[in-house]
């Protein structure tokens, strides 16, 4: 963030993304959506993005990778048709 002349922390941009996130009202209509982790810190702890694909917008942002937590997520939302991910075998798991 601080090449890009923002001086905040990686998690200050996630928590802002979670709270403020105007999609977060129409997370029942999600028929798309994306998953997909990133590290919180290098290689040492994980976390997950869920973005709604049609809408072009980050729905959620859980604080772990796990299938518990993926599967627990999409259960919650019947709406979803379509699942994007990457070959992470843990987001297969969820999905199914």
């Amino acid at each position: 963030m601080h090449r890009l002349g923002m001086p905040v922390s990686d998690d200050t941009i996630l928590r802002q993304l979670k709270r403020d996130n105007p999609a977060s009202i129409q997370e029942d209509n999600i028929r798309v959506v994306g998953i997909d982790d990133w590290s919180w810190r290098h290689s040492s702890r994980y976390g997950t993005i869920m973005v709604d694909l049609e809408g072009h917008s980050v729905v959620d942002v859980l604080d772990e990778r796990s299938v518990e937590s993926a599967k627990a997520w999409l259960r919650e939302r019947p709406t979803i048709e379509v699942v994007s991910r990457d070959r992470c075998g843990l987001y297969a798991q969820a999905a199914r």
